[in-house]
């Protein structure tokens, strides 16, 4: 197969991939053993082959995995296994692309599922000597208020099926867990991003740029027209109220217009260092599927008594089921045990509304497993922090005139705001970087209405001044959640390597 071209077809479920798999297939490039499987999520059919769609949910199956699952991690779903049914795996795969490749020279494979096991495609094709460069991704790209209602219908008329998807919370999760997965563990040489809307209004032009990416020529561009009823859960992208899921949609939007993405400019997604599928854990809609678990068991604990008060001659039945049931519920107080951890942690943010941790939480855990980028992640976490704090207080000010402060006032003059002082038990400077320095006790003198803590040693004592002498003023603490990565040692080893 080196002398063969793929193209996968990514992106989250309800993004358009079947709408851009019906185009593909449009222009003369085979989709394989294609199904129609029309539904009422789908009425003009999904456009997949039902081939590679089992294989890929038995393989998340074998993973203990599924779609939803944004926990799910294939990269070490690969270490983890053993080597002989890992190769048995990777033959039925092999034999599944040539059974599909039979009499053709390019082959389209679209399953939004393939966005989450890439890697385990990557190694079907390096064992089966396919060159990266006859590999092409396509990416289709919607807004994920569209995705999100889309989802959302879909869960309520077959909520059996889905563990996670009923609110936009929850599938912003699924949504951004998808692209962070598919752009951070595949070994992507070009990518070519789609927005749904853009294939809608304009396909020729989209189908133009299809065949330019993967070298392909037709004489159909003209002939394929799309049914714009299936564009049913239009919805503006103001919307969007969760910031990084705003900023990461509009990053990836970006390449929508592009002939296609290559591996430098995807490089730039480093900076956004977003993670849900790790604040998720935190998150209480975490919590809600742990306890639709809990539910469920408990229901079939009930039943398991009923059968029992019923039919005595049912013994050896019911034995074998209550032995299935204990192995449940010491699982389930296994999850128990998890969920009151999450639960005690949800405790400190019972004052905040029920969005998603936002990306200082994620910058947060970063720091703490000490990754070579502490510095950036500390200078983006604060970054993000001030931000916060400027846009709800406006007269702020520093307790505190050490290396501390310094860190914090490059910080602040990036984002354009400045404190109105810097406050010291006994300053020794008039000002730094034009910012008068006043003694402690001339607070009143100017409109304060909150102060930033500006050391970590001394922090619990000049909360106690603050308290005392001025009770009403906001104490803002820039270090409460750097637990196992001290923000003093961060800055010297930041010295040490300037």
């Amino acid at each position: 197969m080196h002398n063969k071209k793929i193209i996968f077809v990514l992106g989250m479920h309800r993004s358009g991939t079947s709408a851009v798999a019906s185009v593909i297939e449009s222009i003369g490039i085979s989709l394989g053993n294609k199904t129609q499987n029309v539904d009422q999520d789908n009425p003009y059919g999904y456009f997949e082959n039902k081939d590679f769609v089992e294989f890929n949910q038995k393989l998340l199956s074998y993973f203990s995995s599924r779609w939803d699952n944004p926990f799910f991690d294939c990269k070490a779903s690969i270490e983890s296994s053993s080597k002989p049914e890992l190769n048995k795996w990777i033959k039925k795969a092999t034999n599944l692309l040539k059974k599909n490749f039979t009499g053709i020279s390019i082959l389209a494979v679209k399953d939004p599922r393939n966005s989450i096991l890439l890697p385990f495609w990557e190694m079907v094709l390096d064992t089966n000597k396919v060159p990266l460069n006859n590999v092409y991704y396509i990416c289709m790209l919607r807004n994920p208020i569209e995705v999100a209602s889309s989802q959302i219908r879909r869960y309520q008329n077959n909520p059996d099926v889905h563990f996670i998807g009923d609110t936009t919370e929850e599938v912003f999760v699924l949504w951004f867990y998808y692209y962070v997965y598919l752009l951070r563990n595949t070994r992507i040489n070009k990518l070519l991003f789609i927005n749904y809307k853009n294939l809608l209004v304009s396909p020729d032009s989209e189908i133009e740029r299809i065949c330019k990416f993967v070298g392909y020529k037709t004489n159909l561009i003209t002939q394929h027209k799309i049914n714009k009823d299936l564009y049913r859960n239009r919805s503006k992208e103001s919307l969007i109220k969760i910031s990084p899921v705003k900023k990461f949609y509009e990053f990836l939007n970006s390449f929508c217009s592009a002939p296609f993405a290559k591996s430098n400019d995807l490089k730039k997604f480093i900076n956004f260092n977003f993670s849900f599928r790790d604040s998720l854990k935190i998150n209480k809609n975490f919590s809600k599927y742990i306890f639709r678990q809990i539910d469920s068991t408990n229901q079939l604990i009930e039943k398991v008594h009923q059968l029992e008060s019923e039919n005595s001659t049912q013994n050896t039945q019911l034995e074998d089921l209550s032995r299935q049931i204990s192995i449940l519920c010491n699982e389930l107080e296994n999850e128990r045990s998890k969920s009151n951890s999450l639960n005690s942690e949800l405790a400190l943010l019972k004052n905040k509304t029920g969005h998603l941790i936002s990306s200082k939480d994620d910058l947060v855990q970063k720091l703490n497993k000490k990754h070579s980028n502490e510095i950036s992640l500390l200078k983006a976490y604060h970054k993000i922090l001030l931000k916060e704090w400027s846009e709800k207080f406006s007269h702020i000010a520093i307790y505190g005139a050490g290396n501390h402060t310094l860190w914090l006032l490059k910080i602040f003059e990036e984002i354009q705001v400045l404190p109105i002082a810097i406050y010291d038990d006994k300053p020794n400077l008039e000002s730094i970087n034009s910012i008068p320095v006043i003694p402690f006790s001339k607070i009143n003198k100017l409109k304060v209405d909150a102060v930033i803590t500006s050391s970590e040693t001394y922090h619990e004592i000049m909360t106690k001044n603050l308290v005392k002498n001025y009770p009403n003023l906001a104490i803002l603490n820039p270090y409460k959640e750097l637990n196992i990565v001290p923000f003093a040692k961060i800055l010297k080893d930041n010295d040490d390597n300037a």
